[in-house]
Formats: C-alpha cells, sequence, structure tokens
C-alpha cells in the first residue's frame, strides 16, 4: 500500500529510498551539515524514524542554539518529525518533539499576529519542557517563561503575568539568572497602567460571523477549550479527535482552530494528536 501511494505521488520506492537514508545519514549526523531536512524527510519516508529523530532533534537543537526564532528549516524539518506516529517514540521523545513544535508554534504565532492562540501555546509549550527528564530544552525554561509573562502583561492578562513573575523572583524555576531575576523584579515594580498593549483583540483570523456567539456549543454547554470563554462565531470540535479528560465535549472557536494550525500541528488538548487542516 506504501509503494502505491508513494508510486502515486511520484515519489520513489521504500527500497530507494532506504538506500538514499543510508547515505546521508552520515554526513547529516554532523551540528553544521546543510542536509539535515532532506535527511529527515528521507528517513520519514522510508521508514527508518530513528535516524530521522535522532538527526532532527540533533538539528533542532542546534538551531534554537544559535537563533531563538529558530527559522524556516527547523519548523520543516519539526513538521516531518510530527509525520512520525507518536507510538514510534518514547515518552520523553513525544514530549520533546511537542516542546519544539509548539516553542516553534510561538514564534509563528507572534509573525502572524495571532494573540488569541499565544497564550495557550506558551502554556502548552512551558508545561512540556518541564516535564522533560531526559532531554534539555535548548532554550532556558526561565526564558520562555518571562517571554510569555511579558506577552501576557502587554495583552491585558495581568493576573497570569504577574503570578509567572512571582514565581521566577521566588526562585521556583531554577536555571533563572541574575539578570532575568532582576527584570522579573522591574516588571513587577512597574505599575501596570504603563505598560502599554501591543497587541489588540481584531488581530488574526476573521472568518464570517466571528462576532456571534455559537449556538451549538453554548447548547452542549461548551466554552472554549483554550481561553474557557464563550465561543464566538463558527466552533471546530476537539472532541471529534479526542475526549478530553472528563470524558465531556471540547471545542474552540474556528477562527482559533485555523490560526492554531497555521503555527502547531498538535491539538491544543495536548495528547499528541494532530490537528488536521479545519
Amino acid at each position: 500500500q506504501r509503494e502505491t501511494i508513494y508510486a502515486s505521488a511520484g515519489l520513489a520506492a521504500v527500497d530507494a529510498l532506504k538506500k538514499e537514508a543510508e547515505t546521508l545519514i552520515p554526513g547529516a549526523s554532523t551540528p553544521d551539515s546543510t542536509e539535515a531536512l532532506k535527511c529527515v524527510r528521507t528517513c520519514v519516508l522510508a521508514g527508518d524514524y530513528k535516524s530521522a529523530l535522532d538527526v532532527g532533534f540533533l538539528h533542532l537543537r542546534e538551531a534554537l542554539n544559535k537563533d531563538r526564532e529558530g527559522g524556516e528549516t527547523p519548523r520543516l524539518i519539526s513538521m516531518w518529525l510530527c509525520c512520525i506516529s507518536l507510538k514510534e517514540m518514547t515518552e520523553q521523545q513525544r514530549i520533546y518533539l511537542m516542546s519544539f513544535e509548539s516553542y516553534f508554534g510561538i514564534q509563528y504565532a507572534k509573525k502572524y499576529k495571532f494573540p488569541s492562540i499565544m497564550g495557550p501555546l506558551y502554556n502548552f509549550c512551558r508545561d512540556r519542557v518541564l516535564r522533560l527528564t531526559e532531554h534539555t530544552f535548548p532554550v532556558p525554561i526561565s526564558t520562555i517563561i518571562l517571554e510569555e509573562a511579558t506577552f501576557h502583561l502587554e495583552s491585558g492578562v495581568r493576573a497570569t503575568g504577574v503570578k509567572l513573575l512571582q514565581e521566577m523572583v521566588a526562585e521556583k524555576f531554577k536555571d533563572a539568572t541574575d539578570e532575568q531575576k532582576e527584570t522579573a523584579k522591574k516588571l513587577l515594580g512597574t505599575s501596570l497602567s504603563e505598560i502599554k498593549s501591543k497587541y489588540t483583540k481584531v488581530d488574526g483570523v476573521l472568518p464570517c460571523g466571528f462576532s456571534i456567539p455559537s449556538a451549538a456549543a453554548r447548547r452542549a454547554g461548551v466554552r472554549s477549550f483554550i481561553s474557557g470563554t464563550h465561543i464566538q462565531g463558527p466552533e471546530f470540535w476537539l472532541n471529534q479527535l479526542a475526549p478530553s479528560s472528563s470524558g465531556q465535549a471540547a471545542a474552540i472557536s474556528l477562527a482559533d482552530a485555523i490560526m492554531w494550525n497555521r503555527c502547531c500541528v498538535f491539538s491544543p488538548t495536548g495528547d499528541g494528536q494532530t490537528l488536521p487542516t479545519p
């Protein structure tokens, strides 16, 4: 069946892809290789998932060590790794991949000006990075949290931002530098009225009827899975992919679903399922 699908898509046969992967892996296994994306893609198509993960993680780490925004190629590597079934990974590899994908998602949400999903993406990423025990994420958790707190303050969600800053000052996050702690203290000491918002509620995707409450969601007694507020505009049901832990229906607005899908492969439910194109 795989051979048939590959042939219809104009791809090489599996055996040919395996041979190509074998020639690419040695060179792509060095941090400065320019063949990483091609190697990961070929390994995934050939079914050599272990090599794809090894090479992919190596270059994702290297990319974020050089540039905190990552760039286009690392994001494409992450997306190819997301094509691998989670059953082929250890639990820590799953969490590691979701950490990278959600972190890149934050960068894309900034780029596209999608403020309504930035907070949930920060929360998604922070939760995964804190659960890593076998891998070290290249961006320190204290850096992610300081960025997240600043975003919440600038977007008007002051309580969340203040809570994160207080935890940093209280040294809950051991990798926080003295400079970051001082920055957190200064932000806490700044009059909240002096912090001007960089974000507006009209930024992002605005589908037809975006301002009209979702009747279907209200009838089901469902609020947005990522914001906890009533859903405005058409709804997108997440429980068709995976029910929430309580067994109740879960949904987000279609606008948020489109923005999330553009920035992050995984569903906001955090269970490792991917989010189909809305």
